[in-house]
């Protein structure tokens, strides 16, 4: 699995309250150059301003001569606060929703077609679960193991992409929510083909019969037999969170009493890979437990 990734770098910056920078609701890009387009807005006295002074403006060269002009690469804030600015950096003509679609080949409602690089890299967690999978007795025992889709929905919520629609303003808080944060948890259906992980999809490929649970399946668990002792993680981005001084992607995990809990990427935690038995598998006996292991035949 992938988990959810970011392909556009983010930037963080003190914001010079003296200059009084140039913000467009759109821009153009023609031989190269930017320029901004739409409505346009001088922000003054930033810390007094950001919160209502970035309506339908988002994008900014941050030229001190306050003109429309912005040269080879253009700059899309998306959270800010009284002494500083998050924003992501743009070439090439791309604009915000080229940057989603880097994330996650999301732009509106709608998926594009994918990309030869998606899914093109395995996360550090796939690695480790294909190598205990390779020194685990369960290389010769393949045949009890049915292949079947692990799930990784990296979907946007359609209705809370906040700050990331230009029309949004720019203010502190949450942005970047993740479908299975907050919805029905009856569906363990994954939404888009690129996060179907499965040794037969070409776009989203295993490289052996085992996975991560999902917040939805660990739900249905209930807590007691998702609980272990220690978090570990599950398949499910959460969101991609804006904070004071600093901002990370967060992922599903059961937490030690086998609840549901959020986790920053980089944090620690465990990794508890699952297995599905093929449909012919017979149970024989057995709890589960160190010393009676499920018996299968």
């Amino acid at each position: 699995m992938r988990y959810v990734t970011y392909a556009t770098k983010t930037y963080f910056d003190y914001f010079n309250v003296d200059i009084p920078y140039r913000f467009g609701s759109d821009v153009s890009y023609s031989n190269g150059n930017y320029t901004l387009t739409g409505t346009t807005v001088d922000i003054k006295d930033w810390p007094h301003n950001y919160s209502n002074g970035i309506t339908n403006a988002h994008y900014t060269c941050f030229n001190e001569e306050k003109s429309n002009s912005c040269g080879d690469k253009i700059y899309y804030v998306y959270w800010g606060g009284a002494a500083d600015i998050w924003y992501i950096e743009l070439f090439d003509g791309k604009k915000y929703n080229d940057a989603l679609y880097e994330m996650i080949n999301y732009k509106g409602n709608d998926l594009y077609k994918v990309d030869a690089n998606i899914n093109k890299y395995d996360s550090a967690i796939k690695q480790m679960i294909d190598h205990w999978y390779e020194h685990s007795e369960l290389t010769n025992k393949t045949n009890y193991l049915q292949d079947v889709i692990y799930c990784n929905d990296r979907t946007i919520l359609n209705n809370d992409l906040r700050n990331w629609e230009p029309n949004g303003i720019v203010t502190m808080g949450d942005t970047l929510y993740f479908k299975m944060y907050n919805t029905n948890t009856n569906t363990l259906t994954c939404t888009n083909e690129i996060d179907m992980f499965t040794m037969n999809n070409s776009k989203a490929k295993l490289k052996y019969p085992i996975g991560l649970l999902t917040e939805n399946e660990r739900s249905k668990m209930g807590n007691n037999y998702a609980k272990i002792g220690f978090s570990y993680y599950l398949s499910d981005p959460t969101r991609f969170y804006q904070a004071t001084y600093y901002n990370h992607g967060t992922i599903r995990i059961a937490g030690t009493s086998g609840t549901k809990g959020d986790l920053r990427v980089y944090e620690s935690s465990g990794v508890r890979p699952v297995i599905t038995l093929s449909v012919d598998t017979e149970f024989i006996s057995g709890d589960g437990g160190y010393d009676t292991p499920y018996l299968i035949e």
